[in-house]
């Protein structure tokens, strides 16, 4: 086994973090559209005279409606805003190749790929999918690729990918009037906890035994242009670019390995 405890506390509690615990906080993002949702209707139906128990249900009713949609569409809205299509089994053969050798060997799921038309090297992870941009087979080497691959995957088995995913729709478009588009990202990071791309970081290095692949991978994305995505999804990336002052951390650890 490799040893990441070289340091602090805080690296033996992202070692004991790193198992694939799976992350049950994403109900919490879904607070934030319900009560918004019960709030507009029940102010409209009691603007019209309607009476308060009925306003209040049908305040109920629409959140209910709303929260349902959300979980049923979130991974094909965050296709939308990303431009996402599905991979290619012959076109991106090497990325299948990556995904499946990886899964198989530590007996994962796998997730559904999907491809994007950006030129910049990037990686996300929303719900069970992992995409990838045209930059991504273009400026990375293959060890490159198996690293951020690796990331993204443990994003999802750890749960994280999921909380992101909910909160780009619902920061995205439930909460777009009130101007909270920008929040996505800040929310995603506060529910999956202030180390939860580190501790990403180590549970893929668990996976490829090469820490160096990583380290390499995050520094070309980093130097690389900023992938042109919508806000409200620039946290599903493997390094969001509101995150960038995390490199130097984040190297460091993988460099301690």
């Amino acid at each position: 086994m490799l040893d990441f405890c070289k340091g602090g506390t805080w690296r033996r509690h992202l070692l004991e973090d790193t198992e694939f615990p799976r992350l049950k906080r994403w109900p919490i993002v879904l607070l934030w559209p319900a009560l918004f949702i019960w709030a507009v209707v029940f102010a409209i139906f009691l603007a019209f005279g309607t009476a308060l128990p009925i306003a209040v249900a049908a305040g109920v009713v629409a959140a209910v409606v709303v929260l349902a949609l959300v979980l049923l569409l979130a991974r094909k809205l965050c296709d939308g805003m990303a431009g996402a299509t599905p991979a290619d089994l012959h076109k991106h053969a090497s990325l299948f190749s990556i995904i499946e050798a990886l899964c198989l060997t530590h007996g994962l799921d796998l997730p559904k790929l999907m491809v994007m038309d950006d030129s910049s090297p990037t990686v996300l992870a929303y719900g069970d999918r992992i995409c990838v941009s045209a930059g991504f087979f273009s400026h990375l080497s293959v060890v490159e690729q198996e690293a951020v691959v690796a990331h993204a995957l443990c994003r999802i088995q750890r749960g994280h990918a999921r909380t992101d995913a909910l909160a780009a729709v619902v920061f995205g478009f439930v909460l777009a009037p009130l101007g909270m588009r920008s929040l996505a990202g800040r929310c995603a990071t506060t529910l999956r906890g202030r180390h939860g791309l580190l501790a990403s970081d180590l549970a893929a290095v668990r996976l490829t035994r090469y820490p160096p692949g990583l380290m390499s991978a995050l520094q070309q994305m980093q130097s690389s242009p900023v992938p042109n995505l919508a806000p409200p999804i620039d946290h599903l990336q493997a390094l969001p670019r509101k995150q960038y002052e995390l490199l130097d951390s984040r190297v460091g650890l993988l460099a301690e390995i």
